[in-house]
């Protein structure tokens, strides 16, 4: 009796110690160092990815991973709900200028496929890393985006309605206030230039011409652009450039297309003055 007795007490004790609590064990972290396999992986998972910039000899980064990144809370919660993606700063040229990393460490957290992210550099203590992953995490989340590019397509329908309109006025009013949101790396501006601005230019070129001589270089740069995205190499205007020559050729090719800086609407327009136009 006695020995069944100790054989259940053994077997009882044993068991109390594999009950260890997630919290009080760190794991190691499932770092990915190829971003196509990541993002397949964040893919298939339905998770986001949270991307660290590193390097051998930066400091601050073996600190990061000693005193935060390893501690059990954190590597638990990080693989659990991430896909870790670790890129060394001295080789990852590519994706250090996309996200315009300046120095390390830094994070990037994002959706499956990092078009969405938020990012922050410098090291973290645990608390001020968790509420900054947590945060980041449902900015990037399937809903959040969902919502994003709703408020994304309502505000290009706006504005597309808004260029389209009958009110000089407006029409204007709106392209400069694009283009100052687009300079700001408004991100819904950024988009509109990336997937619309063609078609308005497409639909109506004379009302985007008179931007192509703007006293503002980013005006100037992003219309001739476009332009270029549309004519294709028959259009070969310098917007950096402001000679004589290279707006009487401008004048030409605008001339060959049959366009024109609606200048017959400014004559019925309350709009701008004449003399501000090409």
């Amino acid at each position: 009796m006695n020995r069944i007795i100790t054989l259940l007490l053994l077997t009882f004790a044993c068991g109390l110690a594999q009950e260890k609590k997630p919290s009080d064990t760190a794991v190691e972290l499932a770092w990915h160092t190829d971003e196509s396999t990541a993002k397949k992986d964040a893919k298939s998972q339905r998770k986001p990815i949270l991307l660290m910039f590193t390097a051998d000899w930066c400091h601050f980064c073996q600190t990061m991973e000693k005193e935060t990144l390893s501690k059990p809370k954190v590597s638990q919660y990080l693989n659990e709900n991430f896909i870790l993606l670790q890129i060394d700063y001295d080789t990852g040229k590519d994706l250090i200028a996309r996200y315009r990393v300046t120095g390390v460490p830094a994070m990037v957290m994002g959706d499956p496929e990092l078009k969405k992210v938020e990012k922050t550099s410098g090291f973290m203590p645990v608390d001020v890393f968790m509420a900054w992953a947590e945060m980041s995490a449902i900015t990037v989340s399937t809903d959040a985006i969902a919502a994003e590019e709703k408020a994304a397509r309502e505000f290009a329908d706006e504005l597309s309605a808004r260029f389209r309109s009958g009110l000089f006025d407006d029409q204007y009013a709106a392209i400069n206030e694009f283009f100052e949101d687009f300079n700001d790396e408004v991100p819904r501006a950024v988009e509109f230039a990336e997937t619309r601005l063609p078609d308005e230019i497409k639909h109506n070129p004379g009302r985007f011409a008179r931007f192509l001589k703007d006293e503002k270089l980013h005006v100037r740069i992003l219309t001739t652009n476009t332009f270029a995205k549309i004519y294709g190499n028959e259009f070969s205007y310098d917007p950096w450039d402001l000679s004589q020559q290279n707006s009487t050729k401008l004048d030409a090719f605008l001339k060959q297309h049959d366009i024109s800086p609606l200048l017959e609407e400014l004559m019925d327009s309350p709009g701008p003055v004449l003399k501000d136009f090409p």
